[in-house]
């Protein structure tokens, strides 16, 4: 049989030469070339997938795992004809008949085939196909079969990485592993007119070719640019693995190159040792799908560049931050959990963090995500997700006999209880159990509903959530201490504030009076409202249920007075509280004012969020 020997197989024979001087290129170059002349046929869950390559040509198809092998081999077949054969120049004929076959394809393995042999049952033995042409006896050859190998679908990175920023690949290789190779590559030139313009451009078919002028910079699941780095694209190629072969690889290049950011990130400068008891972060990370208003699509930050409102920009920055802080329990506030699979988990994951997230209830697309140290704490039990809001909120409630009062308070004011089954809130419950000392920590991390005058609603979704906590805390077999984290929409001294900090709120506080009179998104009083949290000036008194907590919580940054810097909010909404058998060490500063100001708010080119994170390290006594 006559086997082909294409100009391109004598190119990629040139390029092994040339990669000499380069392991690495000609690794990949090695890796095409075990699949240059070849099939390959992959079954997935529902359907068989075969791609032949062939005299530098391809044709890739996918068939049911139940149709007979003969059909799928014809219709390969009719798919190679005209980039083997070019175009049929036979007769016509019967225009209504389909055009004779002008190749053959068959299946050669150990045993013979049925005639009826469906494709579940006939590759996994396949060595070869054999492929003759009709009206040219000359004309034949046979390319082996590589059953099942791995195989990378897709790949990409992110667009603009920035030096000093981790990078990791998205890519997707099914059940097997993968191996990456990063590289450097110089922009490529295009003539625009009698201007040259520099501008990313997409990989071509290989990546040998793609490399032609590539510099190699390291192999590893991520890589850190430098700023050698700046003003060339960064591509990384991954290798995807099995326990036999190596498959094709596939790159995957940024489109713009490696820059850096204009300012030092303000989150990095942390003590350069670790937190000797748990450093705890708390940050809401600002959800992309609220940085436009809804009905008319305008910038929820006018006042910002457009680009730093842009999550690819902010995902960088995010990253540079997290890498800083080096907190071991990590929550996360306004993760989308699209964010938290593509982004947040693999990302943390490389740099040591094992992750859980909980949407909102209904329909609302983000939501809450919780990140520990794998070094040094253990998860004791598995994650809880605690409903604050929706309609399952009254179910849950029932089930703790601690927080009968609040459902005999929703029977007396339905309208309190209407809101609060409309909020899509949602909190998580983690209990780690750190590695070296064996201390055990409850960690509760939330965002607590927004309105401004729903600070009754918010006292009540705290009241749940501690003794969702406690509850659980008891049933562990040491005492644990507990750490509450949040964005929760309240303000010091605000009637939250008091609850979460004193453990209790008695029937006669003001922010009762408020509660009958306000539905979800709408306020029934006509009078003026003042501070309509802490004051009920001008309402009429009604009393609420009486509260209590036994966490006994302390705020562990109590001289911050605010989190969040726009002009038209300055404020502090986000809290880390912890129990009376834990200290805070340290708290990290926040950024002066007068920097949150450089761009007249956050977000900006320096911070990536409306919010600031809140970090502190906390000790046992």
């Amino acid at each position: 049989m006559l086997l082909f020997s294409s100009g391109l197989k004598r190119i990629r024979r040139h390029m092994a030469s040339a990669a000499s001087i380069c392991p690495e290129v000609a690794r990949l170059v090695k890796c095409e070339n075990a699949f240059e002349d070849a099939v390959s046929a992959v079954f997935t869950e529902e359907n068989l997938v075969l791609t032949v390559r062939y005299k530098g040509g391809k044709t890739a198809i996918q068939r049911g795992k139940e149709e007979t092998i003969a059909e799928t081999l014809r219709r390969v077949g009719k798919k190679m004809e005209v980039p083997l054969l070019g175009k049929d120049k036979r007769p016509k004929g019967d225009i209504k008949a389909a055009p004779p076959a002008r190749l053959t394809l068959s299946l050669k393995t150990p045993e013979p085939l049925k005639e009826d042999e469906t494709n579940i049952n006939g590759w996994n033995a396949a060595s070869t196909i054999d492929i003759q042409a009709i009206d040219d006896d000359s004309l034949s050859w046979s390319i082996p079969v590589v059953f099942n190998p791995p195989v990378a679908y897709e790949a990409s990175i992110e667009p603009e990485p920035f030096a000093g920023v981790p990078q990791l690949p998205a890519y997707d290789v099914g059940g097997d592993d993968a191996k990456i190779l990063w590289f450097s590559t110089p922009v490529p030139e295009v003539e625009t007119g009698k201007k040259k313009q520099k501008k990313g451009a997409q990989p071509p078919q290989t990546a040998a070719e793609y490399l032609k002028n590539a510099v190699f910079l390291s192999e590893g699941p991520s890589y850190t640019p430098s700023g050698s780095d700046s003003g060339r694209l960064l591509t990384a190629v991954v290798i995807p693995v099995n326990e036999r072969i190596e498959g094709i690889p596939v790159p995957a290049s940024s489109s713009l190159p490696v820059s850096a950011f204009k300012t030092d990130c303000e989150f990095e400068k942390f003590p350069s040792e670790d937190a000797k008891g748990a450093r705890v972060v708390t940050y809401n990370i600002l959800y992309d799908g609220a940085t436009v208003i809804y009905k008319t699509g305008e910038s929820m930050y006018p006042y910002a560049d457009p680009k730093v409102v842009e999550l690819g920009f902010r995902k960088q920055l995010l990253m540079k931050e997290f890498v800083g802080m080096n907190a071991d329990v990590l929550c996360l506030q306004e993760a989308s959990s699209s964010l938290h699979e593509k982004f947040l988990k693999p990302h943390l994951k490389m740099l040591g963090y094992t992750g859980h997230h909980v949407s909102k209830t209904g329909d609302t697309r983000e939501g809450v995500s919780l990140f520990w140290k794998n070094d040094k704490y253990e998860i004791v039990s598995e994650p809880r997700s605690v409903n604050l809001g929706g309609e399952q909120y009254i179910e849950d409630v029932a089930k703790i006999p601690e927080l009968e009062p609040i459902l005999k308070y929703y029977e007396e004011q339905t309208k309190v209880k209407e809101t609060i089954e409309k909020t899509t809130t949602v909190a998580q419950i983690v209990v780690l159990k750190n590695k070296t000392t064996g201390k055990v920590i409850v960690v509760g991390n939330t965002h607590l509903w927004f309105h401004p005058k729903g600070g009754h609603i918010r006292v009540l979704q705290l009241h749940t959530l501690f003794w969702n906590m406690k509850k659980l805390g008891d049933t562990l077999d040491s005492t644990p201490e507990y750490v509450i984290c949040g964005d929760l929409n309240c303000q010091p001294k605000s009637s939250p504030h008091v609850y979460m900090t004193n453990g209790e709120l008695s029937a006669s506080h003001p922010v009762w009076s408020a509660a009958p009179l306000f539905g979800f998104g709408r306020w029934d009083f006509d009078g003026e409202i003042v501070a309509a949290e802490e004051t009920a000036d001008g309402l009429p008194q009604t009393s609420g249920p009486v509260l209590s907590h036994p966490l006994a919580l302390s705020d562990a940054s109590p001289s911050f007075t605010y989190s969040n810097y726009t002009p038209g909010f300055t404020g502090r909404l986000d809290y880390i509280l912890h129990s009376k058998n834990l200290v805070t060490s340290y708290v990290h500063p926040l950024p002066p004012k007068e920097l949150l100001a450089v761009e007249t708010g956050i977000p900006s080119s320096i911070f990536p969020s409306d919010h600031l994170p809140i970090c502190v390290d906390l000790e046992w006594v």
